[in-house]
């Protein structure tokens, strides 16, 4: 009995401490947060946005034979590889408008950073605007504790 009532706790508090690191985590990723950094900060994290995603999508892409997961992970690549048309100091001025705008706000920076460099690859505008207000509907009514749009 006592080895199930440790089991039952230990359980708990992790749970406790996965939402608790969840919640945290996600809610700090949006323009808020953004623009508690400064812009050395800004330059770190994207660097890091950028590489964590495109080393997961290789490491995907080798490890798996599911062509539904690879072409997802290949997606995610193609989002944010800046394929030397952009540097980062672009992203992070980038996103530094993008955040000018008030209505932007609650959007994660991940998600940020793919619409922006759509725009910039050429996305037609009328689209652009388009999914620039579907992730405003989003982040606003459920804030930026839901899963990221890689599509």
């Amino acid at each position: 009995m006592g080895k199930i009532r440790i089991f039952a706790s230990s359980v708990t508090l992790f749970l406790i401490c996965l939402f608790y690191c969840v919640n945290n985590a996600s809610a700090k990723t949006d323009g808020f947060f953004w623009e508690g950094m400064s812009a050395r900060e800004r330059q770190a994290y994207i660097t890091g946005v950028i590489d964590g995603a495109l080393t997961v999508a290789a490491e995907i892409l080798v490890s798996t034979n599911d062509e539904s997961v690879k072409a997802h992970s290949k997606t995610i690549a193609y989002h944010f590889d800046l394929k030397e048309q952009f540097t980062i100091p672009q992203v992070v001025e980038g996103l530094n408008r993008f955040y000018d705008d008030y209505a932007n706000k609650k959007i994660a920076v991940d998600a940020a950073v793919i619409i922006m460099l759509k725009k910039w690859r050429g996305y037609p505008e009328g689209e652009f605007q388009k999914e620039i207000e579907n992730l405003r509907k989003i982040y606003n009514s459920i804030g930026s504790q839901i899963p990221r749009q890689f599509d």
